[in-house]
């Protein structure tokens, strides 16, 4: 992060291109495990939903309570603006007034906004590669108030003054991996360059009828829709033959496969949340109904609860600003329905047994269990 580097125009550089959340936001779809991390942090959050107090019991409050949430769209502000504090730990808001009525309440994305030194003023581009529809705007603080304003909600990052970064942005690089494995293995099957069997041909194609022929053998017998394919191959006499010699297949697979077990490991320790709660069997720990129901009230209790505390805190100042006596609360919820029992003697025997065996055997066995098998022996009843 680029903390001292001011642009000439005032604005401070999020980054060494300036463009930093744009980055942030490409990872939420460049890595699977990490958009899943974010919606299951967003539901676990606000998936039981949200109800507006008033201060009063009089009936006219209620009703100006009631328009002002369906005016502003408060309930489709919800989702978005959680995965804002989730992603960058800032939200902003566009908040228009006539007078000191507020008119207007919108959602600004937090990749388009950009800050002085001072946070006295700040920038909103619909583009800042290209600083498109760039214009100032000043934050709203306190009771002075003008035509348009910007509302803030910024949490403080260790040693960045500027701008608030999340913490589990350590693992970005482990999500742009994640995104390339997947590239690689699609461009490894559709352009299989790790062949089971080669032909060799006694003599090179001569002609344009031979090398069409030859193509067609070679595209007929590449890619994933040709595997397990049955090849004939003639010749008018037995030297023409073409030779089928076996190559020796990559080993790739196992450093593979260690890589994306590394990858969901980093990206849910730099989330600070469990891998159990997203459905990842983590290898030599198979784990048990109430492992997973700790993890959770970890987990709750650690992110959940904190994120509610200052969404909570951020719609009631906006209820204010709008004229609202009252208070924003978001309804208890717990994501995880299932009901969970204690493991019984001959279930944790058979746990510690199969922990006890190599990883690779352990794999196999669990693998040939059902999914009632699995939910029985770690103690889940649907």
């Amino acid at each position: 992060i680029f903390d001292t580097a001011v642009d000439k125009s005032l604005w401070v550089r999020f980054g060494w291109n300036n463009l930093f959340p744009q980055m942030v936001n490409q990872m939420y779809y460049t890595s699977p495990i990490n958009g899943a991390i974010i919606n299951f942090k967003t539901n676990a959050t606000i998936g039981g939903g949200y109800q507006i107090t008033t201060h009063s019991q009089d009936q006219k409050e209620k009703v100006k309570a009631i328009v002002f949430e369906k005016r502003h769209k408060i309930a489709k502000l919800l989702d978005p603006i959680t995965k804002d504090l989730i992603m960058h730990e800032s939200a902003y808001f566009l908040v228009r007034f006539d007078g000191n009525d507020l008119k207007h309440i919108s959602r600004i994305p937090r990749e388009k906004v950009r800050n002085s030194k001072d946070k006295s003023l700040y920038f909103i581009s619909d583009d800042w590669s290209t600083h498109l529809n760039l214009r100032p705007i000043r934050p709203f603080k306190g009771l002075h108030r003008e035509s348009e304003m910007i509302l803030c909600f910024e949490n403080e990052s260790v040693g960045v003054d500027s701008y608030s970064i999340a913490s589990y942005t350590s693992c970005l690089n482990w999500c742009e991996l994640d995104g390339k494995m997947s590239l690689f293995h699609k461009n490894n099957i559709d352009n299989s360059i790790f062949p089971s069997f080669a032909l060799i041909f006694p003599k090179k194609p001569s002609g344009d009828k031979e090398k069409a022929e030859l193509k067609k053998v070679v595209e007929g017998a590449r890619g994933a829709k040709n595997a397990g394919r049955i090849l004939a191959l003639f010749a008018n006499k037995p030297e023409q033959m073409p030779k089928i010699e076996t190559i020796p297949t990559n080993q790739n697979d196992k450093l593979f496969e260690q890589t994306d077990e590394r990858i969901d490991a980093q990206v849910c320790k730099a989330h600070c949340i469990d891998p159990l709660l997203l459905g990842i069997r983590v290898s030599g720990k198979l784990g048990s109904g109430n492992d997973i129901k700790q993890s959770y009230i970890i987990f709750e209790k650690n992110t959940v609860t904190p994120l509610r505390n200052k969404i909570e805190e951020m719609f009631t100042k906006i209820l204010a600003i709008g004229g609202i006596r009252g208070k924003f609360e978001i309804n208890e919820y717990q994501i995880i329905n299932e009901k969970i029992v204690e493991i019984e003697n001959e279930n944790e025997k058979v746990i510690d047994s199969l922990t006890a065996l190599p990883e690779g055997l352990q794999n196999e066995i669990t693998r040939r269990m059902s999914n009632e098998q699995l939910f029985k022996l770690i103690g889940l009843e649907k």
